[in-house]
């Protein structure tokens, strides 16, 4: 096992789990190891567009570029809000459901 020094502190990484890390500290005049563990998040390979995967900086977490969860439809339709009626089709845009069962859409088109 070989440890770094730097500036008379020594930390290791072990090479076969890149995300815990030994230091050494001088505590009331006594050496002391103190291992420290980074936690990742979640990850899961198929909610990653493919060829995105990567690992952090210190090559412990992977992430990724999510994948859209959102197959964009779109319909063109007439607008009607109680007796108010747009005069031509609007291009209406969902993920992949109808813009009626979304009321925020709607709200935010109608203000």
């Amino acid at each position: 096992m070989k440890l770094n020094t730097v500036d008379g502190w020594q930390n290791f990484v072990p090479a076969n789990d890149k995300c815990v890390q030994y230091t050494c500290e001088k505590i009331n005049g006594q050496l002391v190891t103190k291992e420290t563990k980074s936690t990742c998040p979640p990850f899961n390979p198929l909610d990653c567009e493919p060829g995105t995967e990567t690992t952090d900086s210190n090559g412990c977490c992977k992430r990724c570029k999510l994948r859209s969860i959102c197959e964009v439809q779109s319909k063109q339709t007439v607008i009607t809000v109680n007796d108010c009626k747009s005069t031509q089709l609007v291009n209406m845009s969902s993920c992949g459901d109808t813009v009626a069962a979304h009321p925020y859409i709607l709200q935010q088109l109608t203000g």
